[in-house]
């Protein structure tokens, strides 16, 4: 069985949607897990 690990670089800010790395998403925040 092969493990997989993925770091994907999220950026906190945003001019459009303030804080949305942390809004729910489909009952979860877009950088959970």
């Amino acid at each position: 069985m092969t493990n997989i690990l993925a770091i994907i670089p999220a950026r906190g800010g945003s001019k459009g949607i303030p804080r949305k790395n942390i809004r729910n998403f489909a009952g979860y925040p877009l950088i959970a897990w």
